[in-house]
């Protein structure tokens, strides 16, 4: 119970929550911003410092070949080619939930 209050202490003493909602706020000012220029990126979502991007198939048709072959190869594979060497790369991310929509 110490290390609970000790936790909940710090949370408010270094305004943790407020941070992180300008940290979230710029973040997903980017994100939305890029997803403008990425044609593969249908919608940006999120609170605080927990983000999510939505993938979808391209509008173009060379990038829709090669979406349609990934998928083809195993459902949701686009996704994982993008958050595994993220994961491996950046080793912060504690959860990564990436979803895509249906063509």
């Amino acid at each position: 119970m110490a290390a609970g209050l000790a936790t909940l202490e710090v949370i408010e003493s270094e305004g943790l929550i407020h941070k992180a909602a300008q940290t979230g706020a710029r973040l997903l000012a980017a994100f939305e911003a890029m997803a403008e220029r990425y044609e593969l990126v249908h919608a940006v979502r999120g609170k605080g410092l927990m983000i999510g991007i939505e993938f979808g198939p391209p509008r173009s048709l060379k990038l829709k070949a090669a979406w349609s072959l990934l998928e083809t190869v195993s459902a949701g594979l686009f996704c994982q080619l993008i958050t595994i060497p993220l994961f491996k790369d950046i080793r912060s991310l504690s959860r990564s939930l990436v979803t895509q929509t249906s063509p």
